[in-house]
């Protein structure tokens, strides 16, 4: 269910240990019936085991907290002359989806994207997981993200957030 909500990036759902392990297990477990029963234990095993990597494949993925970070945007200003260093253009023209990507850390992109008539530019982080992962949390495995974002990907200040996205809060109207 998680997936389906949230953009899909580079990596595997099923993690590649998991795979070697059931492909493992799948081979050996005919030889139980055709050698010895006692082998089906082994397959036992690896089914087990590639079980067990499967969930720390899904723990790992969820460590961090899945999130983008999304700035109101003129997309009439999109341009490789908004860009701080690092960053590739893989869209020339505004659109939903990606738009940009960093050439250092992978799976670090830069996304178009809009809800009715408003344009919003989107920070991705996609982990090893291929989960979209917040780059800005302090659960993040490595600092190499944070330094590079410590200055902002897009050099523009962006336009303010529309009305309707904005909530209203009734303690602060009444005072």
């Amino acid at each position: 269910m998680t997936q389906n909500e949230m953009p899909r990036g580079r990596g595997w759902l099923v993690g590649q240990q998991t795979i070697i392990l059931l492909s493992i297990g799948l081979l050996v477990f005919p030889l139980h019936i055709l050698i010895d029963t006692k082998i089906g234990w082994i397959s036992y095993t690896l089914f087990c085991l590639a079980w067990y990597t499967q969930i720390r494949h899904y723990q790992n993925g969820f460590c961090v907290p899945s999130n983008r970070w999304i700035l109101p945007f003129e997309h009439t200003n999109w341009g490789p002359k908004l860009l701080s260093k690092n960053w590739e253009i893989c869209s020339i023209k505004w659109r939903n989806g990606p738009i940009a990507k960093h050439t250092e850390i992978l799976g670090l992109e830069i996304h178009g994207t809009s809800r009715g008539i408003d344009k919003f530019i989107a920070i991705h982080f996609h982990g090893i997981e291929g989960w979209l992962n917040d780059p800005f949390t302090k659960q993040m495995e490595t600092n190499e993200i944070h330094n590079f974002l410590s200055n902002p990907p897009i050099l523009s200040d962006g336009k303010l957030w529309p009305k309707r996205f904005l909530q209203i809060i009734a303690d602060f109207e009444s005072e």
